[in-house]
């Protein structure tokens, strides 16, 4: 039976939480614990200017390149190493990174 919604307010919203679960279930499956620390911080950045730019100035910068491979390769994180930009892969998962962080 196919899901129906009042609004697509309603369906954007699941939409979001799908995502949500998703990047949850990827990071505890794959990521160790400072793998972990290193992601969050990353999706905060990225939630509050919008990008992450990778720098040589970056600590841990062999975690945070290997946080970034992973979760670039299921398509979750989207970089670019022409300009060393990291994003969310689409909206719903940089709206499901906002939630994240507030919880």
């Amino acid at each position: 039976k196919k899901e129906e919604f009042k609004s697509l307010k309603d369906y954007l919203e699941r939409e979001v939480e799908l995502a949500k679960l998703e990047v949850k279930f990827f990071m505890l499956k794959k990521c160790t614990h400072k793998e972990i620390e290193v992601f969050l911080k990353t999706i905060k950045k990225i939630v509050i200017e919008g990008v992450y730019i990778l720098s040589e100035k970056d600590i841990e910068k062999d975690v945070l390149l290997s946080v970034v491979e992973k979760f670039a390769q299921v398509e979750i994180l989207f970089f670019d190493p022409r300009t060393l930009r990291v994003t969310g892969n689409n909206r719903l998962y940089e709206k499901a990174f906002e939630k994240m962080i507030q919880s």
